[in-house]
């Protein structure tokens, strides 16, 4: 859209770049556009590498954006900056003056607007923003859009569309995370909440900017892959998830789930609704997402709507599993539940793994294998299943009495005492990290969860804290940093510089993946839970 059709309310305050021309240049923010050798800066290719360094620096934001022209003499103009490169001013007056006053008397009088003028013509408002427009980019050497800038032949010159390209590498100013360089390959403004980034399949990194932009990028290159507005009363945390079967990016909302599915080329947002029953929280521990909803109910989404099933008294929903969810009770009673049953099905049981044992926690993960811990005897112990009912696949004690006082027996939301990550990877349940592809396990007394993320764990511990893999468990020293996320082992690190917080994305310090002696799959310990050595309790 030209930016004559761009309402100038409707444009973000935020990127508002400054270009400035002097003597000793062009400049951008301070920074001076190197201009090829012979270039007049009174010239059209002075004017168009001017545009170029605006609209390229901005790109990937394709939408408008506020750009602050200061002449020579000070004078300055707010103009709005269109993706195609035209440009029309915010108001028909410099917002700022050379002294810091006018340097023009404001003319009055005159004929009415609309009417004729001493000259014949018609004196339309449009018209003289147009011209405000023409005076500000040629004074400015701006030369931006259709209205000043001619190329040599004297045709319009427009803005090459320049790619996506690698944000600035920077240097860390705080101690890296264990066997990390400290040298950023690319870094960018992060977001003010660390919960509004994630990762995607394919290497990929999704954020929420603080401006509310859905962005999209590559972590090894920071190039950004796609980018879109933030629905309104999108707010929540954002999560890799499945909908109707098909991979999403989800994060909730006011009203509804607002997700994008992942293999949409368009990258088109769209709402579920929640139903109307109060305060609806939702869990992401699982394949689908769970509805956890009051007066002893829950819900699934299926086919582009909310279904609302009752859960029998004393049972708690655990999954979403596509169609139906699934209830659990402490006796290890399974139901599964779809808002077509007429009557409540009958239970299966689940494979106790002590007779007289009692379910405290149970979790399917995105994976679909069953994450439980039982009670038994005033011992606790964590049993791993292929899928619910399914094979067991490892067991392991552990004492965590916080388990025994919670009421609920499913996934709640920020529930310290069962988080997974979406691509099951790795979960933790009461005081026992797992790693359930192996599996691996470790305990911890009072685990303290800082992060977790493909297949990696940091874990506060006596003031300090570890990093746990499948592979190993190691004390890390208090000065080095714990990273938000690590993908395709690449860690991405948020920390303050100058006033700003930057999103650093750091490599291993020996530029290498994970070694083979890492890839190799431990053996089983006495428990029938493969481990490693440190693993062992």
């Amino acid at each position: 859209m030209p930016a004559d059709q761009i309402d100038p309310s409707s444009v973000p305050d935020w990127p508002h770049p400054v270009v400035s021309v002097g003597a000793d240049g062009i400049h951008v923010d301070g920074q001076p556009i190197v201009m090829p050798p012979g270039v007049d800066l009174a010239s059209g290719d002075a004017r168009q590498l001017a545009l170029q360094a605006v609209a390229s620096r901005y790109a990937e934001l394709n939408r408008p954006i506020k750009v602050r022209a200061r002449e020579a003499d000070g004078t300055a103009w707010d103009l709005v900056l269109a993706p195609d490169g035209s440009v029309v001013p915010i108001g028909d007056s410099p917002v700022e003056f050379p002294g810091g006053k006018p340097t023009r008397k404001k003319k009055r009088g005159g004929p009415p607007r609309g009417q004729e003028n001493d000259s014949g013509g018609p004196k339309d408002k449009k018209r003289g923003l147009v011209a405000v427009a023409v005076f500000a980019a040629v004074v400015l050497l701006l030369g931006v859009g259709v209205f000043a800038l001619r190329s040599g032949d004297g045709g319009p010159v427009r803005p090459k569309r320049t790619p996506p390209t690698t944000p600035p590498a920077a240097n860390l100013p705080v101690d890296p995370p264990p066997r990390y360089g400290a040298r950023a390959s690319w870094a960018i403004e992060a977001p003010r909440n660390d919960e509004e980034i994630t990762g995607l399949p394919g290497d990929l990194v999704a954020m929420i900017s603080d401006q509310k932009v859905l962005e999209v990028r590559d972590v090894h290159t920071g190039v950004m892959q796609w980018q879109q507005d933030l629905p309104g009363g999108a707010n929540g945390k954002l999560h890799v998830t499945e909908i109707d079967g098909d991979p999403v990016l989800a994060v909730d909302g006011s009203g509804g789930l607002f997700y994008w599915e992942l293999d949409d080329k368009e990258h088109r947002s769209k709402k579920l609704l929640y139903p109307e029953t109060g305060d609806v929280d939702v869990s992401f521990v699982g394949k689908s997402p769970l509805l956890l909803l009051p007066n002893q109910t829950a819900g699934y989404f299926w086919k582009g709507k909310a279904r609302i099933v009752d859960v029998p008294l004393g049972a708690t929903a655990i999954a979403a599993q596509g169609a139906y969810l699934l209830a659990v009770d402490k006796a290890g009673r399974m139901w599964q539940l779809r808002d077509s049953d007429d009557v409540l099905p009958e239970p299966t049981n689940l494979p106790v793994p002590v007779k007289g044992a009692e379910l405290l926690r149970a979790a399917v993960l995105s994976n679909g294998m069953f994450l439980t811990a039982w009670l038994n005897g005033g011992k606790h112990l964590v049993v791993l299943y292929e899928a619910p009912g399914g094979d067991e696949r490892g067991r392991r004690e552990m004492v965590d009495e916080r388990l025994e006082k919670s009421s609920s027996i499913g996934p709640e939301e920020s529930d310290p005492l069962l988080q997974a990550t979406d691509d099951a990877s790795v979960a933790a349940v009461g005081n026992m990290v797992v790693f359930p592809k192996l599996p691996v396990a470790y305990t911890i007394d009072d685990l303290e969860v800082m992060m977790m993320s493909q297949g990696r764990l940091y874990a506060r511990v006596d003031g300090g804290y570890q990093e746990l893999t499948p592979y190993h468990r190691a004390e890390v020293d208090a000065r080095e940093s714990v990273p938000l996320l690590v993908i395709d082992d690449v860690a991405l690190l948020a920390t303050d510089k100058l006033d700003r917080t930057l999103l650093y994305a750091l490599h291993r310090s020996d530029g290498r993946s994970p070694s083979p002696s890492e890839d190799s799959e431990p053996e089983p310990n006495d428990s029938g839970t493969s481990s490693t050595p440190e693993s062992t309790p």
